[in-house]
């Protein structure tokens, strides 16, 4: 039988208990996520108005692809490379990410596909939505048979 026998106090990083196993003492180190930061474990939160872009596509390299990237070197890079008063203007484009990747050694490229290719496609992809005017990119992450898996980077 498992006791908790102490729990000091939490950092938003990590907390530690002490655990009583069969009568032993054990130690654990316990990640603690608030529930402002819950939506955010498995996609890169933007910083900027503009930078969804930059934020869906640190999100599809980091957790599909393993790369250990954040929405800021991303949006640095893309930011330098790119037409910056059109970014500051209406964001990234999906030729931004494009450029982006494949200076990296991704090959990419963009696509007009109904929702049900994007289901068949079977694979995460970067898709621009458009909701009364505002576009924003998502990171489309699959339909498992129910309602469309969606990584939003941004807060509501």
């Amino acid at each position: 039988m498992a006791a908790v026998a102490g729990l000091p106090a939490l950092s938003a990083a990590s907390a530690q208990a002490e655990i009583l196993l069969n009568n032993g003492p054990a130690a654990a180190r316990v990640k603690v996520v608030s529930y402002r930061d819950l939506p955010f474990r498995t996609v890169v939160r933007q910083q900027y108005d503009f930078s969804c872009g930059s934020a869906a596509l640190a999100t599809l390299l980091r957790h599909h692809y393993g790369r250990d990237v954040g929405e800021a070197q991303v949006f640095r890079a893309m930011f330098a490379d790119g037409d910056q008063e059109t970014i500051r203007r209406v964001g990234f484009s999906l030729l931004d990410m494009k450029r982006y990747l494949d200076a990296r050694g991704y090959p990419a490229d963009g696509f007009r596909l109904s929702l049900d290719e994007l289901i068949e496609m079977n694979a995460p992809a970067i898709v621009m939505i458009d909701t009364a005017g505002y576009k924003h990119f998502v990171v489309f992450k699959g339909d498992d048979a129910g309602p469309h898996l969606v990584g939003r980077s941004e807060e509501r």
